[in-house]
């Protein structure tokens, strides 16, 4: 697990969403596979007053956007995949984007076929902190700036993971991706969790899967003191990692949180 935790505010909604799409997929199939699925989500919010923003300028705004395409060119195909897309609030074990998949893949020797599969996950958060009854407390950043032609308390942070597999002959894959990029409270953090695995299909009598994958997370973000352009503190990561040929297991789980309070 590799965690990231930093002073983001999400925009707020109501739980009770009024847009939340249910999926649900399940394919076995021989022969060839083209399925592609793409989401964007865009939250804005302004609060003023005594609200968990500072002064009459607060703002928060999110973007989440979730990218999967799968290309078999024959063979074996069995998938089974469930996704939810909430624009609502949420909190605690829920999130606006989940999407969870197994798929175990067999190649066709006779025509040499194989899988091609990629996926990506991106969270972008950015807007002013909440008042911290402290001399020079507010925040700044070029985002915040561009947006009301001045330097005011900010905040902007962005987060990813991904996964690909290529040229797969034989194998077992899950992942799973999660997102939060609406709270319900004040308090509620962002959240970005990927889970990436490759075994060997068991039912294949194989002990290994035969492919070329590779996985990538990380984030940054920028936050500074005072009416200044200058940024007070700036932080980047990045972790990735790639193994091609007979794979015996692959397991990859990378986890961000990012609030006030993170629990």
């Amino acid at each position: 697990m590799v965690p990231i935790v930093y002073g983001d505010v999400l925009p707020q909604s109501s739980a009770v969403s009024n847009n939340r799409v249910p999926s649900v997929t399940s394919i076995e199939v021989v022969g060839m596979v083209l399925e592609e699925t793409k989401r964007q989500h865009t939250m804005n919010m302004v609060q003023g007053g005594d609200g968990f923003l500072t002064g009459g300028q607060g703002f928060s705004t999110s973007m989440t956007i979730y990218s999967g395409s799968t290309v078999s060119t024959g063979g074996y195909y069995s998938e089974n995949k469930q996704q939810v897309f909430d624009a609502g609030g949420t909190g605690g074990e829920t999130y606006n984007i989940e999407s969870g998949s197994v798929v175990t893949y067999a190649s066709d020797p006779r025509i040499g076929s194989s899988l091609r599969s990629t996926e990506n996950i991106q969270l972008f958060v950015a807007g002013t902190p909440r008042e911290l009854n402290t001399t020079n407390s507010t925040f700044i950043n070029p985002f915040i700036e561009s947006l009301v032609s001045k330097y005011v308390g900010a905040f902007d942070s962005n987060y990813y993971a991904g996964s690909t597999i290529s040229n797969m002959k034989t194998g077992a894959v899950q992942r799973r991706a999660e997102v939060r990029s609406v709270g319900s409270t004040n308090e509620t953090p962002a959240a970005l969790g990927y889970i990436f695995s490759v075994h060997p299909d068991v039912s294949s009598g194989l002990m290994y899967a035969d492919a070329h994958v590779s996985s990538q997370f990380g984030g940054n973000t920028i936050d500074g003191l005072n009416n200044t352009p200058i940024a007070q503190s700036t932080v980047s990561m990045h972790t990735s990692a790639s193994v091609a040929g007979l794979i015996f297991k692959f397991d990859q789980f990378y986890n961000a949180k990012s609030g006030v309070r993170v629990n």
